[in-house]
């Protein structure tokens, strides 16, 4: 659980002890589940990345 939704949970608690109305809550936006394909592109990207530092020759100037 993220810092903003323990916060808000713990605000939803104090006002349901106190007996005030609860604040309406927005409706956050889920992001879709990414694919096995696109998994496996990020994963490459991260590889090709890490990869090439690596192999970089050290300036001789």
């Amino acid at each position: 659980m993220g810092k903003a939704e323990m916060l808000r949970a713990m605000e939803e608690a104090e006002a349901a002890s106190s007996g005030a109305a609860a604040l309406p809550t927005k409706a956050t936006k889920k992001r879709k589940a990414s694919t096995t394909a696109e998994k496996e592109a990020r994963r490459q990207r991260k590889k090709k990345g890490a990869s090439t530092s690596e192999t970089r020759p050290t300036p001789t100037t």
